[in-house]
């Protein structure tokens, strides 16, 4: 009969990176991006001067303790019951920032292009001071502002289980001996998701400041306009704003996302394992294995922020849904002593 402690790593705790990373999670109602995935936060910053891309680690890593009793019999069996905990430690983050600012050379670009005739012509000397006047009115509305995060998920996860296994043992080497086990496990799972999405404080922020500073101006027209409308400066200037940022161009609402969501659940599931032993002395050995335990399901989290709820489609929604899978692969080493 042996005591066993050890320590292992985890990888993709709770099957989370496929969502930090490709799909997100959208709401099947309003189409808004409630998870914003890595992807889609580059493919942001790699168009959009204004947004930069803080940190994107959504590949989580979870760190195992483990502590096991093993009993033999048979000479070849055991059976074993061990108490394990795992923690996230590495990974589960994501932020953006946007800086109004860097939009104003957007601004100007396409104000340009409008001015002439769809780029068939160059713009006067008088229509370029315009567009200067205009750059300087935004840079003075909007081009000081800081740069302030508008998008921040993080994940924390941690999970304490119970396994049973029933395997066999047999020596390869006068020392050395190689395992293989299966069972089942108890899981209980606690994961914290932090959202905040400010965009759009930002955007009906920026939207007001610009539209100030442009309302002072004198109207722009196109040459080519016998009605001499003026060109909608305003409306170039939202549209870019709203694009530039993940939650405006949705029509959610005026409320930002800032909600801490808590999905708990407690499940049973299958576990195994194979492992090799090496003794170092009589009756204390180490050892190195894979471990593999799985257990699924749909844990729902409970919403509290108004914004998340619109976001999902109502203001009655009261949870969010994920699909989690615990535990997975983890890889092991540690010691064990003979204790009769």
């Amino acid at each position: 009969m042996t005591i066993g402690t050890g320590i292992g790593l985890n990888f993709d705790l709770g099957s989370f990176q496929d969502i930090l990373s490709v799909s997100g999670y959208e709401s099947s109602v309003t189409g808004y991006q409630i998870i914003i995935p890595a992807n889609e936060l580059r493919t942001l910053e790699s168009n959009n001067p204004a947004v930069t891309v803080n940190s994107s680690s959504s590949f989580l890593t979870g760190l195992n303790l483990d502590l096991h009793w093993e009993s033999y019999f048979l000479k070849y069996f055991f059976t074993r019951l061990g108490l394990q905990g795992t923690i996230r430690i590495l990974g589960g983050r994501s932020s953006a920032s946007f800086q109004p600012g860097q939009v104003i050379p957007l601004i100007e670009e396409i104000l340009r292009a409008e001015l002439s005739q769809r780029g068939q012509e160059e713009i006067t000397p008088q229509e370029n001071d315009s567009i200067t006047q205009i750059s300087q009115s935004l840079s003075q509305a909007i081009g000081a502002d800081p740069t302030e995060e508008f998008y921040n998920a993080r994940i924390d996860y941690y999970t304490i289980s119970l396994p049973v296994y029933f395997g066999m043992k047999f020596k390869v080497a006068k020392k050395a001996s190689v395992y293989g086990a299966f069972g089942f496990h108890y899981v209980h799972v606690n994961s914290k998701i932090k959202l905040l999405n400010n965009s759009q404080s930002i955007y009906n922020s920026s939207q007001a400041k610009t539209e100030g500073a442009i309302s002072t101006l004198p109207p722009l027209i196109r040459r080519d306009d016998s009605a001499n409308t003026p060109i909608d400066i305003q409306g170039i200037t939202n549209t870019i704003l709203r694009n530039s940022l993940p939650g405006p161009q949705a029509g959610v609402g005026e409320t930002d996302i800032d909600d801490t969501l808590l999905f708990r659940s407690n499940r049973i599931g299958f576990n195994a394992l194979i492992g090799l032993e090496t003794e170092i002395v009589p009756g204390h050995s180490l050892y190195f294995e894979i471990e593999y335990l799985f257990a699924g399901g749909t844990s729902n989290g409970n919403v509290s922020n108004p914004g998340l709820r619109r976001a999902l489609g109502s203001e009655g929604v009261e949870s969010l849904s994920l699909s989690i899978l615990t535990e997975g692969i983890r890889f092991k080493t540690g010691y064990r002593a003979g204790v009769w």
